[in-house]
């Protein structure tokens, strides 16, 4: 429980470091399934829209839940002041709210992603399977780009 309200600097560092490692460990296995699916000839866990999502996921959780946060406020947090020869920081509270408020955006992101927040793949690519355009959409292009003003 002393974990949990604590003030000081390098438990709350110590908190940063564990759920960062976590949420490394959860993006390592988004990872993993996304070759083990390119593998197989037919769809093996999820279909192309899953795989998207899955990719997508893996991404996020990298990115913005591992990889941003890992040295501002996991090494930030315990050895910055030690190596300044501070006490502790200058608003130890608002350290703590800091990783209630990283841990709360982080089950906010993964659960909207979950519920098919996003399914473009990290690069924004189109689906492994993309389907061809519709036919009233090739044709509404070619009238937009027929119809603009000559020079």
């Amino acid at each position: 429980m002393s974990w949990l309200n604590t003030r000081d600097h390098k438990r709350v560092g110590v908190m940063f470091l564990v759920s960062v490692i976590l949420f490394f460990f959860l993006g390592g296995i988004f990872a993993l399934r996304s070759p083990l699916q390119a593998a197989a000839a037919r769809p093996l866990l999820v279909d192309a829209l899953g795989y998207n999502r899955l990719f997508t996921l893996h991404g996020i959780v990298m990115i913005f839940l591992f990889l941003i946060p890992s040295i501002p406020s996991a090494f930030g947090n315990f050895v910055l002041p030690l190596m300044l020869g501070a006490r502790d920081v200058a608003f130890p509270r608002l350290n703590l709210a800091s990783f209630y408020l990283y841990l709360a955006g982080a089950i906010l992101a993964i659960w909207a992603m979950v519920q098919g927040g996003a399914d473009t793949g990290w690069t924004s690519t189109p689906p492994i399977p993309a389907p061809p355009l519709p036919r009233s959409s090739r044709s509404c292009s070619a009238f937009s780009s027929s119809a603009s003003p000559r020079s």
